[in-house]
């Protein structure tokens, strides 16, 4: 651009020959031509960019495919590659928690992801392996009935055992709600349960088993229910409210709750194994259910009556008992009266918080001729065993000491679920699941 065109420009004033307007013209259209041109160069190199940038994430993509090719051909050098499968589901059934354990919800959920998420690898060995699969141990509150479900349902499609363990535990009042009745229909498609433990807040056990009972369980061999709260009750036994469950394989039954109108005669047929724990004003339900458990073998009796409650009754009269089991207390000496099981081979006597005196159960071994074993667990009076031991020299006494336990019932109303769980409800819980196992 000449010095003209400059001065013209800086002056800020118009155009006055033509040779100067001819020079702008011409200088306009060499910029024109000028600008066009590094246009088209930027559009070049822009579309260069561009394939450069898609060269460049090609090869990223081809280093990343590559690592990983490389990572999973040294992983087959892995020492961990040498270990078999049946160890590895050894390591995965020993970190499932033991199933007397109580553990929250969102453990098992855990547990469960570990189980099927971690790799193809061992969600392959855990899925091949029944043994994983075959004890469930849910703690449910209100607000988990949804996440409860889900679990329930992935578990069992899993489980290919015919020896399926499941615990149900409501720690607060619960009424049954449709997430609870689906959780319950579950069991309806899923008939290999043989064994099933529920423990329910006392103001809602009605609604539960009333649910329970329109479902069959088929092939279910042992049934444990409870109450979480202990005080006395009367006892019912099938014309009222609560339906009676079906289970009529049934060989081994715990129930510590009073409200026993849940039991009939069909699921008591072929029991061969009984356990009572209650509270009770009536020893009405006692008689129903020991009078109609034809095959049973071992009973055990740990049953508190209101002492203005005792009445005169028959004799409960067993003659395929081999085994029992007595819990002291103030009125045992009552119900051991009206007990005649002229085939009873053991006598167990414990006491866990009071002293016993071991001559309660004289009459009854005396009755009772082909007893060869009397065990005596907890705090027994020691002059009693020695008096007991003098008049019966031909059987073989044990004797085990064990130190005092306190059993503080809870006669308080259930918790809210937005109350967290006391400890006692915790222990209570705990104690119920850490029985003997069932004789089968």
């Amino acid at each position: 651009m000449n010095n003209k065109l400059i001065n013209a420009i800086q002056s800020n004033t118009g155009i006055i020959s033509n040779e100067l307007a001819q020079e702008a013209q011409k200088q306009l259209k060499s910029t024109d031509f000028i600008i066009k041109l590094y246009h088209n160069n930027l559009n070049n190199i822009e579309d260069q960019l561009t394939i450069l940038q898609q060269q460049k994430e090609n090869l990223i993509q081809q280093i990343t495919t590559e690592n990983t090719k490389k990572f999973n051909l040294q992983s087959l050098f892995a020492p961990y590659r040498y270990i078999p499968n049946e160890l590895i589901a050894n390591i995965l059934l020993n970190t499932m928690p033991d199933h007397t354990q109580i553990i929250p919800l969102y453990e098992w959920l855990d547990i469960f992801n570990i189980l099927t998420n971690v790799c193809i690898h061992w969600r392959n060995i855990a899925i091949a392996d029944p043994n994983i699969w075959k004890n469930l141990n849910l703690t449910i509150h209100s607000k988990e009935t949804k996440q409860a479900y889900t679990l329930l349902k992935k578990w069992m499609s899993y489980t290919k055992t015919e020896t399926f363990n499941l615990s149900i535990y409501f720690p607060h009042a619960t009424t049954v709600t449709n997430n609870i009745t689906h959780i319950y229909n579950l069991l309806h498609k899923y008939n290999h349960l043989t064994k099933f433990t529920i423990i329910v807040p006392n103001s809602n056990m009605e609604d539960h088993i009333n649910t329970l009972s329109n479902i069959k369980f088929p092939k279910l061999q042992s049934f444990k229910i409870a109450e979480k709260h202990s005080y006395f009750n009367n006892f019912s036994i099938g014309r009222r409210k609560t339906k009676a469950l079906q289970m009529p394989n049934l060989l081994s039954l715990y129930i510590s709750t009073p409200k026993t109108s849940i039991i009939n005669k069909a699921n008591l047929e072929n029991l061969l194994e009984v356990h009572l724990e209650f509270n009770t004003a009536r020893f009405e339900g006692i008689e129903y259910i020991l009078n109609n458990c034809h095959k049973i073998q071992k009973c055990s009796l740990n049953i508190q009556l209101l002492p203005h409650e005792i009445n005169p009754t028959k004799q409960i009269f067993i003659s395929t008992l081999k085994e029992l089991n007595i819990y002291y207390n103030s009125n045992i000496s009552y119900i051991l009266r009206l007990l005649n099981l002229p085939n009873l081979e053991q006598i167990t006597l414990t006491s866990e918080n009071i002293e016993a005196d071991a001559t309660i159960i004289t009459k009854l071994t005396t009755k009772s001729t082909k007893i060869k074993t009397i065990n005596f667990i907890g705090i027994i009076n020691k002059k009693s065993i020695e008096i007991f031991t003098t008049n019966f020299q031909h059987l073989f006494i044990n004797s085990v000491e064990l130190p005092i336990i306190d059993k503080i019932h809870n006669i308080n109303s259930p918790k809210t679920d937005e109350e967290s769980d006391s400890e006692h409800d915790q222990n209570a819980s705990q104690s119920f699941y850490l029985e003997s196992d069932d004789i089968f």
